[in-house]
């Protein structure tokens, strides 16, 4: 009984460290060749972390035709990204589009761990978990510059530091 369940709790510890790290390796292994995909979020997010990188400030290029100032302010878009890369690209020098790949991966890695951890040692709830997070939502938004990943992550950890 006592082999038993010291055998359920090394299970437990041991399966979010493997789901977390496949989880990374596979979204690390699909963007390897292009990169992440980019949408118009993304080139506000980039461009955005370049002005606080290079001048300090959360801007973008894309103004309106009457405006006559060559930038504006950051307003429609959720600040967290840029400033996520514009701390990557600060601490290692790295460029935006490789900044994000790594940040996704991270944020990835963080939020499988986070989310299977709890619940490890029962298969049930594992198997629901993970199917959930092959499903096509999770299994997308990591594969594009966009905010959903750190936004999930940040979600979860807030949901994990109230419960």
């Amino acid at each position: 009984m006592i082999i038993e369940t010291e055998l359920i709790g090394a299970r437990a510890r041991v399966i979010p460290w493997v789901a977390a790290s496949g989880a990374m390796l596979l979204m690390l292994a699909a963007t390897h060749r292009h990169g992440l995909g980019v949408s118009l979020d993304s080139v506000v997010y980039v461009a955005a972390a370049e002005g606080v990188a290079e001048r300090g400030t959360l801007d973008v290029p894309l103004t309106g035709w009457d405006t006559v100032a060559p930038r504006a302010p950051l307003s429609h878009f959720p600040p967290a990204v840029p400033l996520a890369l514009a701390a990557v690209r600060a601490s290692t020098g790295a460029e935006p589009y490789a900044a994000a790949r790594w940040l996704n991966a991270v944020c990835v890695f963080v939020t499988v761990l986070l989310a299977t951890r709890p619940i490890a040692a029962s298969p049930f709830a594992l198997l629901v978990l993970l199917a959930l997070l092959a499903g096509p939502w999770f299994t997308t938004m990591p594969l594009w510059l966009w905010s959903e990943p750190l936004f999930l992550l940040l979600a979860l950890l807030c949901v994990r530091v109230a419960v």
